[in-house]
């Protein structure tokens, strides 16, 4: 059998056991340019589009995939990936079928979701941690299918940082020195708190606490948060700097 990862824009053959199917484009463990490139040339890429759930299109490009590399077990990291997965086990039926889950929040419960997480080819679940594991075991899911697989950082990247990169930043920014700075770095999504957030912002600014707020994460700086972000009454004490890859160096701020 064989091992490629499928990633919403794309497939990469990471070893020799397993279709790994994500639902982003991100590939974690290419830290450099030539890690990177050499990463491409051993491990071959098969690039395809997905662009929405149960997409015929990513389906049938998934399909030939499969024909062609016959992997012994498919592992699905988003909901749509999740959705391309069991259209691929229904049909074929002979991969084992692996579903990972990363967010803390139950699966819902409607009719498609019940389909989605009680098919019962799905061979084992694993979760990012315990309570996405109980979470799972709410929902009907067998705890001795469930594997807890915790995700990690390279804390390295946290123990130097450049001090003439956190200057650029503040100047970027506009952060002054005296004034404390809190950040909250996740892409925006309603579980992930930045909503919350918002609210304890504009709580602080009627106390006439001094501070500057970052938000850091995809969907930060477009229009739907930007609203809610002025009517804090404290818009000029907050910065929205969307995507970043500096992380390090903005915590440090």
């Amino acid at each position: 059998c064989l091992t490629v990862c499928l990633i919403h824009h794309g497939c990469v053959n990471f070893d020799k056991c397993t279709i790994n199917i994500w639902g982003c484009f991100h590939i974690a463990i290419c830290r450099s340019v030539c890690l990177c490139a050499f990463f491409l040339l051993v491990f071959p890429v098969f690039p395809f589009s997905v662009k929405k759930d149960g997409d015929l299109h990513a389906y049938r490009a998934l399909r030939q995939y499969y024909k062609k590399l016959k992997p012994g077990v498919i592992n699905a990291h988003r909901s749509w990936s999740h959705t391309l997965m069991l259209m691929l086990g229904y049909r074929f039926c002979q991969p084992k079928l692996v579903l990972s889950r990363r967010v803390m929040h139950p699966p819902k419960m409607h009719f498609f979701s019940r389909i989605k997480y009680g098919y019962k080819e799905i061979n084992g679940h694993i979760a990012v941690s315990h309570a996405v594991s109980d979470n799972l075991q709410s929902r009907g899911i067998h705890k001795k299918r469930i594997r807890v697989i915790h995700s990690g950082t390279d804390i390295k990247r946290f123990q130097k940082i450049d001090e003439e990169k956190i200057s650029q930043l503040k100047k970027k920014w506009d952060i002054s020195e005296k004034k404390p700075v809190i950040s909250l770095v996740a892409n925006y999504s309603w579980w992930k708190g930045q909503d919350f957030f918002l609210e304890v912002i504009s709580e602080l600014n009627r106390r006439k606490q001094d501070f500057i707020f970052l938000f850091v994460g995809r969907g930060t700086d477009e229009e739907e948060f930007i609203e809610k972000a002025k009517n804090t009454g404290a818009f000029e004490k907050i910065r929205l700097l969307g995507f970043q890859k500096d992380i390090p160096e903005l915590l440090a701020l």
